[in-house]
């Protein structure tokens, strides 16, 4: 998504991308998948974790029920950990010799 926006004599460009890690979805779910087998559930996560995606799912439930509620503090707790897990898994994999990273192309 990109928006131009000329305001007076000022310029203002924002910008977003989304798009897939597949080496990390890799190293997530520990085989070469594709972010559609994720999506539509054709690839399981990982027992050990499980516990990363468990509150992914039940905020989607909710959403998809209608909640639109403000986050409780356990709500705020919560995805504190979950940055903090994530931040971590992230450090790890960027810390993964380039050597060791071979390109993984979905069949």
């Amino acid at each position: 998504m990109f928006s131009l926006v000329f305001l007076s004599n000022s310029l203002s460009i924002e910008g977003a991308k989304i798009g897939t890690r597949e080496f990390v979805n890799n190293k997530f779910y520990n085989t070469i998948t594709t972010a559609e087998s994720i999506l539509t559930n054709q690839v399981a996560a990982p027992e050990s974790k499980k516990s990363l995606l468990d509150p992914v799912y039940d905020k989607l439930k909710k959403l998809e029920a209608g909640a639109t509620a403000e986050p409780t503090p356990e709500d705020a707790e919560l995805k504190r950990s979950l940055k903090e897990a994530a931040d971590k898994e992230h450090e790890e994999v960027k810390n993964i010799p380039e050597a060791e990273i071979e390109e993984v192309k979905p069949e």
